[in-house]
């Protein structure tokens, strides 16, 4: 009897590692430039054991998820750190100050992440450095997609981490 659990064991055991990885590394960021506020909201998606492993991975510190009003979310300030080092936009040549609103862990296990910025007048051009994840996950696509007074789509990755939306 041991050895035919052994065996089944033994056999199912691959699966179970399987769920810890996944082939596709993607991040969704949407950017709305509201003329009539007047503000830059930005909203975006992670997978949240990702964000975790690369903390673990590269020895950034510890991201554990916390809980409040039966919500799940990380730490605001060590997540802001890491989003200011690997997500930058330009305008002008100069770094937009993003403020974080805050995040949440969905029960699909998805960062949400909102931020803001005030904006004095329409904006008609924009650069972005996008590396969010890429040290550790090279084939992770990082998707921004803008609306407002710029319409336009981009995928950052390894190769590609700047673009000038204009």
């Amino acid at each position: 009897m041991n050895f035919l659990n052994t065996i089944i064991l033994l056999a199912i055991f691959p699966f179970f590692e399987m769920n810890k990885y996944h082939e596709s590394y993607i991040s969704v960021c949407e950017i709305n430039l509201s003329e009539e506020r007047k503000i830059m909201e930005i909203s975006m998606e992670i997978t949240a054991h990702d964000i975790v492993y690369l903390f673990e991975n590269e020895k950034i510190g510890l991201l554990k998820p916390f809980f409040k009003d039966e919500k799940e979310y990380f730490n605001d300030s060590i997540l802001k750190k890491y989003i200011d080092q690997h997500f930058i936009i330009l305008h002008k040549e100069n770094k937009v100050d993003l403020t974080l609103i805050g995040n949440e862990i969905s029960l699909d296990g998805i960062l949400m992440v909102y931020m803001e910025s005030k904006m004095k007048k329409p904006l008609t051009s924009i650069e972005i450095k996008n590396d969010l994840l890429i040290s550790s996950f090279p084939n992770q696509q990082n998707i921004v997609n803008l609306k407002g007074s710029i319409k336009s789509s981009y995928t950052f990755n390894q190769y590609e981490t700047k673009h000038v939306f204009q």
